[in-house]
């Protein structure tokens, strides 16, 4: 290996010749939801939170030869995935690719396999990847871009502080709706909903408590507990929405009747408020 790489390195820059090649072109790009799998359906969506593996080929990239007729192939990539507006989703990927090739290495082409993480909260939209691709011998470059289409838990991000997409269910993991919001004494309680609309600040920073009551027919107050919970944080990409859930044993003795879920909302940055009142049934 020392031999090889000392005669290389006698060689002069004169007794290098640049193969002619077609325009630099980002081939075969797909994303899919399995690391080597085969490209997303048309109507396929990617949920959050999934990882989304990508795959592309280089053609038309120039091989430098010198005169031991070896070819030696330079490229960069930098590849981002981003929303409408510009905004990263995950860090970018970035890579090089340098390789040596024989004379029977006429069809080889680079291949780059790499992936993204999308954040946990998006709302459903189109999301894009986008690759750029440089040749460093020949100065040229490409570029491409894949759609993503995601499905979240939002279609749309709210504009103002709320609690709303509740769910009432029988059981924590949330796989049994309660019919109607209907419930009998001793029944568990389960509510699962979403926070949006709160302020974020310098890198993505969100502060967001709330606290529950539960209100009978009359406006009383049967239970309630003022700090049910806290959530800040810092994310790379601006969240949309958080995940609230609340979850009470019913007494066995509570009267039948018309109830009310009240979530008090309080935007710990901003100092906004909001409350939100969602019935339910004991039968």
């Amino acid at each position: 290996m020392l031999g090889k790489l000392a005669k290389f390195a006698l060689v002069s820059f004169s007794a290098l010749k640049l193969c002619p090649a077609a325009a630099l072109t980002i081939h075969n790009a797909v994303v899919s939801d399995l690391d080597g799998g085969a490209a997303i359906a048309s109507g396929q969506h990617f949920l959050t939170g999934e990882t989304i593996y990508f795959t592309f080929q280089v053609t038309g990239f120039t091989r430098k030869t010198d005169e031991d007729e070896r070819n030696h192939v330079e490229l960069e990539y930098l590849v981002t995935l981003k929303d409408k507006a510009g905004l990263l989703l995950d860090k970018p990927v970035q890579g090089k690719i340098n390789e040596e090739l024989t004379p029977q290495d006429k069809e080889w082409l680079p291949k780059v396999n790499r992936s993204f993480v999308l954040p946990d909260t998006l709302v459903s939209a189109d999301y894009h990847i986008d690759i750029e691709v440089r040749d460093l011998t020949s100065k040229t470059s490409a570029k491409h871009q894949i759609k993503v289409p995601v499905r979240g838990a939002r279609k749309q991000a709210a504009k103002e502080l709320v609690a709303d997409e509740v769910r009432f269910f029988r059981d924590e993991d949330g796989t049994t709706p309660a019919v109607g919001a209907k419930y009998h004494p001793g029944a568990a309680l389960h509510v699962q909903f979403q926070i949006a609309g709160f302020s974020l600040k310098e890198n993505n920073q969100y502060e967001v408590s709330y606290g529950v009551k539960i209100l009978r027919g009359d406006g009383t107050v049967a239970f309630q507990q003022p700090d049910a919970a806290k959530e800040q944080d810092r994310t790379f990409y601006p969240r949309a929405y958080l995940h609230g859930a609340f979850h009470l044993t019913l007494d066995k003795n509570v009267a039948a009747g018309a109830y009310k879920l009240v979530i008090e909302m309080r935007d710990d940055l901003s100092g906004k408020k909001h409350v939100s009142e969602f019935p339910f049934h004991i039968e």
